[in-house]
């Protein structure tokens, strides 16, 4: 009885101090300084809660077709808007 109370306290205090995990945000750009340089890199890294924010720029090729959120609970949005940022689906671009 009284191990049980220990592991009881403990546990307990482990999930306050840890305390709610904080979202992170990921980014996804063209160029150097950002996180990944393809959205599918940026949402496989992301994990529920997180958000991708993907940099202004027409956005092509092979790492950046057939994108899935593979059952993420996560947002994924423009940097400035989404007039801003194209994802072109042509297999030949």
């Amino acid at each position: 009885m009284k191990t049980e109370i220990w592991l009881i306290i403990v546990v307990v205090a482990i999930l306050v101090i840890a305390g709610p995990a904080k979202a992170d945000t990921i980014t996804v750009g063209l160029g150097i300084g950002y996180d990944f340089n393809t959205i599918p890199a940026g949402i496989e890294a992301a994990i529920d809660g997180d958000t991708v924010i993907v940099a202004d720029g027409t956005y092509k090729g092979p790492g950046n077709r057939d994108i899935d959120f593979l059952g993420k609970a996560i947002t994924v949005r423009s940097q400035s808007g989404p007039e801003n940022w194209v994802v072109k689906r042509n297999k030949f671009l």
